[in-house]
Formats: structure tokens, C-alpha cells, sequence
């Protein structure tokens, strides 16, 4: 409130790694359970952002700004350029460097990750940090969407995420996943929330539906992971 749009965009987007090495420190450091520390700083944040804006959604009229959501660049939209950019990236990362081996390697076996010489708690921390800042550059594209600083908005979204990322292939255990696939989930319960809306469906159907495809990904990486025992 009173700060020019990109300078509130860069506080978010500083806010946000500054969060994941909340995380991160809790985690390595006072080995708190990862589940429980990012569910409650979740709380924290958001308890801060309905203290802040009084729970009132307030809208954001600059064009430049609306350009980073809604605009086109030859007629693709800039989230999609993003997503683009992003997915490169990580794939990339995860599969041609060693930082990605050994995300990969800590995943699937922290104590032999740590005594073949790899920092396992420094590199945690990196991961929370880099998930803060994806965070919050999504949260300015969405922003960016609406036209408006809606602190109620994406409320539990969470459970779509893991939902995707499982779907995704991602392992609950670790060690397991691609990016590709994780893009794949996406897609999937993208098209699931569409196809919802489309049929009009009421918003408590939807929760169930989610809720169900959520346990439904569970249940299939348990059963992966009996599968590759």
C-alpha cells in the first residue's frame, strides 16, 4: 500500500526465499518434521497477509504489471513464456549438473549422500530457498492475473500441488521424480478443474473430487514404491 507495483513485487519476491530459509533452517537445524514446519509457516504467512491487507482484496490498475499476466509475447501468453523458462531450467538443472544429482542422491538416501561428501543440510536449505522464490513469483503472476492483491486467493491450492507432483511420479519417500512428469500432472489436474467448472459442478464437489484424486496419487506411489522393492 503506497509502493510502486514493481517495488511491492520485489519485496514479494525477496519475502518469499527469506520464508524457504525459514524452512530450511528449521528443518536441518532444529529437525523439525518437514511436513509440519512448512504447514505452519504456511499459517504464519498467510495469518500475515489477512493482518496486513485487513482481508480486503485490493486491486492493481498498472499496465505493466497486468502485461506479466495477461499480456502476449506473438501471441503467447507471458505465465505461459514463464512456465517455458522455468521447465527448462529445472529440467536442465535437476539432470545436467551436479547441484541436480545430488537433489536426486539426498532424496533417495540422506546418510549416504552425506558420507559420500555432499553437505546434505546446506543443500536442503538451497531447495527451500529456491521453493520460496518459485513461491512468490507465482504468487505475482497470479496477482497479476486478477488485477488485485487477494490475500484469500490459491487457498488450498496446496493440496492440487501434491495432488500434480505426485500424479507427476514424484516419490513421497524421495529420490524419485522428473520434471516433465510433474508437468504432466499438472496438465492433468488442470484439465480435471476445468472439466468441473465446465460441467458446473459446485465448488463442494469439486473439494471431494480433488480430495479423491489426492489419495487416489498416494495410493499409486505406494504401489510404486512396493513395485521397485
Amino acid at each position: 500500500r503506497g509502493m510502486p507495483i514493481w517495488a511491492a513485487v520485489a519485496v514479494a519476491v525477496v519475502v518469499g526465499p527469506i520464508v524457504g530459509l525459514a524452512n530450511g533452517l528449521l528443518i536441518t537445524k532444529l529437525r523439525i518434521n518437514p511436513l509440519i514446519t512448512t504447514l505452519g509457516t504456511l499459517s504464519i504467512v498467510r495469518g500475515l497477509a489477512f493482518v496486513l491487507t485487513g482481508g480486503l482484496t485490493g486491486a492493481v490498475r498498472d499496465p505493466s504489471f497486468a502485461f506479466l499476466g495477461r499480456g502476449t509475447i506473438v501471441g503467447i501468453p507471458v505465465p505461459i513464456i514463464i512456465l517455458a523458462l522455468v521447465f527448462l531450467a529445472a529440467l536442465f538443472t535437476l539432470h545436467y549438473t551436479p547441484f541436480g544429482r545430488a537433489i536426486y542422491a539426498v532424496g533417495g538416501n540422506a546418510e549416504a549422500s552425506r558420507l559420500a561428501g555432499i553437505d546434505v543440510d546446506r543443500l536442503r536449505v538451497v531447495v527451500y530457498v529456491l521453493s520460496g522464490l518459485a513461491a512468490a513469483v507465482s504468487g505475482a503472476i497470479l496477482a497479476s492475473m486478477l488485477g488485485a492483491g487477494a490475500p484469500q486467493a490459491a487457498t488450498g491450492i496446496e493440496l492440487t500441488v501434491i495432488a500434480a507432483v505426485i500424479l507427476g511420479g514424484t516419490s513421497l519417500a524421495g529420490g524419485r521424480g522428473r520434471v516433465a512428469g510433474t508437468l504432466l500432472g499438472i496438465i492433468i489436474m488442470g484439465t480435471l478443474n476445468n472439466g468441473m467448472a465446465q460441467l458446473g459442478l459446485s465448488s463442494y464437489w469439486q473439494e471431494v473430487a480433488r480430495g479423491g484424486v489426492l489419495l487416489l496419487a498416494v495410493g499409486l506411489d505406494q504401489l510404486r514404491g512396493e513395485d521397485s522393492a
